[in-house]
């Protein structure tokens, strides 16, 4: 079997991989015979030549190809579960401080693209835009719409019959409005994400960085972007910290989030409103109400014990909540779906 170094230095031999082993072997002064025919003879040298003139490669630097995959941060991996545990590495190259993503040719991928991915950097692209898309507005619209439905509580359809069916009744009028209340949030969240570039901006330097993937200080995060041609006549370098190139980047790759239901489970089901026991509270404070009351399941009493523990139950949410996406997400029942595109110029 094959080792990964194997099969990365045949990539490197074989397609546009190749251009990372013709870099490095020219910066340190190496004789490398090129495979393929596209990549011009001195292509290296006018690239290293460029990058000693932007002071990239400086002299007596070490210069070395990355060619092992690193583990991922478990804060990452936990919203990527199907992927393996050890990734590729988004630097291709280190020149001394510089760690250094190639991109060859006309266009070149800016991440993995896989579903997984994207969600594990949506959760981060989001905790990063915490100061330009505050979680405070929507818990706030969240904790407005929630207080509707106590009116819908407080004032139920006339129901015949026993404290069973009329709990019944009442759980399913909440779930009917609450799902109704929650859309709403739900479109002004997805709005917020869509119409911040806050968002787009992390998004894209997450995903052209590793930087959440891997952390900040891994060999596997990259600082800086290396864009070059065959040819060798237009190599250009962004460092990681030139925002109007990843704004660039990102209006071209324009991430787009979009929020759907996600079917109930027993640990979803956990962060949901009916996961916190209301709808049994309900049963007991109704079944409590008629062993005491007999029939008169209309009194104002009953009703505002419901609403009273409905308010309570609510207020436990929104603490929980706090200032974690994660959270407001799960409770609403909605996971993101992130689609941009993959493949763009650099």
């Amino acid at each position: 079997m094959k080792t990964f170094k194997q099969h990365l230095i045949e990539a490197r031999g074989s397609g546009g991989l190749e251009m990372e082993q013709v870099i490095v072997s020219a910066a340190k002064g190496e004789k490398y015979t090129i495979k393929n025919k596209s990549i011009a003879p001195d292509a290296g040298d006018k690239i290293v030549t460029q990058l000693k003139k932007d002071r990239v490669l400086k002299k007596g630097v070490n210069v070395y190809l990355i060619d092992k995959l690193y583990s991922m941060r478990k804060d990452y991996a936990a919203f990527w579960p199907e992927a393996a545990k050890k990734q590729k590495s988004k630097t291709d190259f280190i020149m001394g401080k510089n760690k250094i993503s190639l991109k060859t040719g006309n266009s070149a991928n800016l991440g993995e693209g896989t579903r997984g991915e994207a969600t594990a950097l949506f959760y981060h692209a989001l905790e990063r835009s915490g100061n330009d898309i505050p979680i405070g507005k929507h818990l706030d619209r969240l904790e407005k719409n929630y207080s509707k439905l106590w009116q819908s509580v407080s004032n139920p359809a006339d129901v015949k019959g026993d404290y069973k069916e009329l709990g019944k009744t009442i759980k399913s009028k909440l779930v009917e409005d609450a799902r109704k209340l929650s859309k709403e949030v739900v479109k002004d969240l997805q709005d917020a994400f869509n119409k911040h570039p806050s968002f787009a901006y992390h998004f894209t330097y997450l995903n052209m960085t590793g930087e959440a993937k891997f952390g900040k200080n891994s060999p596997a995060t990259a600082n800086g972007f290396l864009v070059v041609d065959h040819s060798g006549n237009h190599a250009k370098y962004h460092p990681a910290t030139d925002d109007a190139y990843i704004k660039t980047i990102a209006a071209r790759s324009k991430p787009v989030c979009r929020l759907r239901g996600k079917p109930p489970t027993k640990k979803s089901q956990g962060y949901s409103i009916w996961g916190m026991g209301i709808g049994q509270t309900i049963d007991k404070l109704l079944k409590d109400s008629f062993e005491t009351e007999g029939n008169l399941l209309t009194e104002a009493t009953v009703w505002n014990k419901i609403v009273t523990y409905l308010k309570k139950v609510f207020a436990r949410i929104i603490k929980w909540i706090g200032d974690s996406w994660i959270k407001l997400l799960s409770f609403l029942q909605v996971t993101p779906e992130v689609i941009y595109k993959n493949n763009i110029k650099f």
